[in-house]
């Protein structure tokens, strides 16, 4: 509920001022496609940043031994009918390499142990994959919004 909320926040106002900002310093007016789309562009790079530490913390969440119940027992599951001594398993009982506790419980405690470990920069794992998805999703959302807006006679964003 908080990324969604940061993320929407996020991208509304930067899409604001950035689309200010474009046509102000280049003289493109409100409704050129070149200002929607360098607006979005731009806006995609801001939310993919703002949203990329809680998708971290949330990931280590869910891929750790405390993850969701239905998670966990799926995990415990596959641990308990893996084989004893063949393929990839080293032999031993499958559930010792799971770790018995996560270093860390709770988003803030995740976050907490994130920055301990890896820094400031542990935040922003993953960050390109994300830009991938959120660029295109972000771009396609202000332009059609533009086109729907134009399209109603309502004035642009």
């Amino acid at each position: 509920m908080a990324r969604a909320a940061t993320l929407t926040a996020s991208q509304c106002a930067t899409y604001d001022e950035a689309k200010r900002a474009i046509v102000a310093y280049t003289g493109l007016g409100d409704r050129s496609l070149l200002a929607q789309l360098a607006s979005s562009m731009l806006t995609g790079l801001v939310t993919t940043t703002v949203a990329n530490p809680m998708d971290v913390v949330k990931t280590i969440m869910f891929t750790s031994n405390k993850g969701p119940p239905a998670a966990q027992e799926q995990r415990l599951a596959a641990a308990a009918t893996a084989p004893a001594g063949g393929g990839a398993h080293t032999g031993g009982d499958a559930r010792a390499s799971l770790p018995s506790k996560p270093a860390a419980t709770g988003p803030l405690g995740v976050a907490a142990d994130l920055l301990k470990r890896e820094g400031p920069t542990g935040f922003l794992k993953g960050w390109s994959a994300n830009y991938a998805r959120l660029g295109p999703q972000t771009l396609i959302t202000f332009i059609v919004s533009e086109k729907l807006r134009e399209l109603a006679g309502m004035p642009s964003l």
